[in-house]
């Protein structure tokens, strides 16, 4: 496990106790109780797979399955609203949670997108979860991972080959008029053009509470902790819509140094196209705050074990 993980929630418990002990508040707790939720769980599946109670092929056969039954549910679910949510709460978590699989399936294909029978109906399945959820920003992660893709491909007969493949599946979708791909279209088009009426490209820091940040620059230092808003008004109504942003107001400039230096060392010996694959779900975390989503953090431990401890395996 990298040194940084287990130094970052070392400090984001720390800024949370002094905020609880200062404040006199217990509300500080339950943002700890994520970090730690996940650090362990992160810590489990390190050790399976060290242990060799599971493998990465396991793995990625597991987040293939769950991909699938994602998909179902945004099938089962789109028209219900005018964003699908699938099995979840809201259409965000439907977003990232499919973006974060996709990426781990990616990471584990080396960069490949496969175009095996299950492999890439689990493919699907996250698509239509990111589409259907109509987040831009998930949208924009999953062109990433198409990038990576091509950058895999490193020749110009398998570049042609996924060209020409995601070129007929488009087509083919386009010209048969399935209803959920119609459906899935016009959530997207609406989505487009809401965020155009409410001026959200131009006033992104009012959007996402970035705001907050510039106007209480003191809490960058150390961190402010995520509860207890009413203390920043009138910024006060939401949480910051950023992981980079919530990261740097939460737990100051040392808290969001060492998730950085997390992310660097989890893809610092992994090949071009895995950069790109990462930047997929950083993309997402630039306008959304999800920094509690459990999948996240396992996509960033099979990153960096896949890599790091076939490294280590190699030396011997």
């Amino acid at each position: 496990m990298p040194i940084s993980w287990s130094l970052m929630v070392l400090w984001v418990s720390l800024v949370v106790l002094f905020w609880s002990i200062w404040l006199f508040s217990e509300h500080f707790l339950r943002d700890a109780l994520f970090w730690i939720y996940n650090y362990i769980i992160a810590s489990a599946l390190l050790y399976a797979i060290v242990a060799d109670i599971i493998s990465f092929d396991e793995i990625k056969k597991y987040i293939q399955i769950a991909l699938i039954i994602s998909g179902i549910g945004v099938i089962l679910s789109i028209g219900v609203s005018v964003r699908t949510t699938g099995f979840f709460n809201n259409p965000n978590q439907l977003a990232f949670y499919s973006l974060c699989a996709l990426s781990i399936n990616q990471v584990l294909n080396r960069g490949y997108i496969s175009f095996k029978p299950i492999s890439f109906v689990a493919f699907v399945g996250g698509a239509i979860g990111i589409f259907a959820a109509a987040s831009m920003a998930a949208i924009a992660g999953f062109f990433a991972l198409l990038l990576a893709h091509l950058i895999a491909s490193r020749n110009f007969i398998l570049m042609f080959k996924s060209f020409l493949g995601i070129g007929v599946v488009t087509l083919l979708l386009m010209t048969t008029n399935l209803p959920y791909i119609s459906e899935i279209s016009s959530i997207v088009q609406y989505r487009f053009e809401h965020a155009e009426q409410r001026d959200k490209f131009s006033g992104i820091s009012e959007e996402r509470n970035y705001d907050r940040i510039f106007a209480f620059p003191e809490y960058t230092v150390l961190g402010a902790g995520e509860a207890h808003l009413e203390r920043f008004y009138p910024y006060n109504e939401n949480e910051i819509h950023s992981s980079f942003g919530n990261m740097l107001f939460a737990y100051g400039v040392i808290g969001l140094g060492l998730f950085l230096i997390l992310i660097l060392q989890s893809i610092i010996r992994s090949p071009l196209e895995v950069w790109f694959v990462m930047s997929a779900p950083l993309l997402y975390s630039i306008t959304h705050m999800g920094l509690r989503t459990t999948l996240f953090w396992v996509f960033i431990l099979v990153v960096w074990a896949f890599y790091n401890l076939k490294a280590e395996k190699n030396a011997y």
